[in-house]
Order: structure tokens, then C-alpha cells, then sequence
């Protein structure tokens, strides 16, 4: 069944899955992880940051989750974008594990996505129109102690 809009019990179960520490799978000099924790009843809150191979590490963005009135929105700061002021992508709709936000008119992206494929498999991407082309980009996580 597919839920646009569900009570804050099920908001807290549903996203309880994310917590923890997730290091993104790259094939670069550096490793990426994504962290959520739990903030209160209604939020969640996340960080993206990535370590260089000398162990510098590079924050990248800030995430809150959160329920605001009936709706749950992704609220992402990014480092030196939009004035470090979020960005709302709302959900638009779940089903089972994975969870859609949108924001159609944010340039790039319009739309991210995140799957819990598995308790220690998070698939994430972004996606949308990037100077007239479509785009996506995928994210694949493991979890990690």
C-alpha cells in the first residue's frame, strides 16, 4: 500500500532503521559515511562527511528529519550551497522500506530516495533535471559498528 502521510508512531518506527553510522560504497582515495541519530519524538538527525586517505576529515552536509504538522520533510544543508539555509524535499509517498522526497523546484535534485534494502543495506539516490538532462546518481551504503 503506498502512504502519503502516516501518524507519528509509525514515523518514529519506520526511521528507526536509519540510525546508526553508514559508510557509502566509492571507488576513490577517500571514504564517505553517512550518520543518523535519534533527536526527539519527532526528528531525526543526520550528517555526511567524508576521510581522506591521510584521515583529514571533510564535513559535507547536515540533515534533519522531521514532522512538521502532518507532512515529514528531508531538510538538507549543504556545505556552501543556499546560503547554509535547508533545503525541503517533502515525502511524497512510502512503501515498505523505501521512502521518496520531492522538492520539484530545487535546480538539482528534485528527488531523493532512500531504500532499506536490508538492516545493514541502505540504497540511496538522487535524482531529477540538471541543465535540461536527467540525472541519477546512486548511493549504495553498508552498515557499519
Amino acid at each position: 500500500m503506498l502512504k502519503t502521510s502516516f501518524g507519528q508512531t509509525e514515523f518514529m518506527e519506520q526511521f528507526k532503521s536509519f540510525i546508526g553510522n553508514w559508510k557509502i560504497k566509492s571507488n576513490t582515495n577517500f571514504n564517505s559515511y553517512e550518520c543518523w541519530n535519534f533527536e526527539n519524538d519527532s526528528t531525526f538527525i543526520g550528517k555526511s562527511y567524508i576521510i581522506s586517505n591521510t584521515n583529514d576529515t571533510s564535513f559535507l552536509e547536515s540533515i534533519t528529519l522531521t514532522k512538521i504538522n502532518h507532512d515529514i520533510f528531508y531538510l538538507p544543508i549543504v556545505k556552501d550551497e543556499n546560503v547554509n539555509k535547508p533545503i525541503p524535499f517533502k515525502l511524497t509517498s512510502h512503501k515498505n522500506s523505501i521512502f521518496i522526497f520531492e522538492n520539484p523546484e530545487h535546480d538539482f535534485p528534485q528527488k531523493i530516495i532512500y531504500n532499506l534494502s536490508s538492516y545493514n543495506m541502505l540504497l540511496a539516490s538522487i535524482e531529477g533535471n540538471l541543465n535540461g538532462v536527467f540525472t541519477k546518481r546512486n548511493f549504495e551504503m553498508k552498515r557499519v559498528l
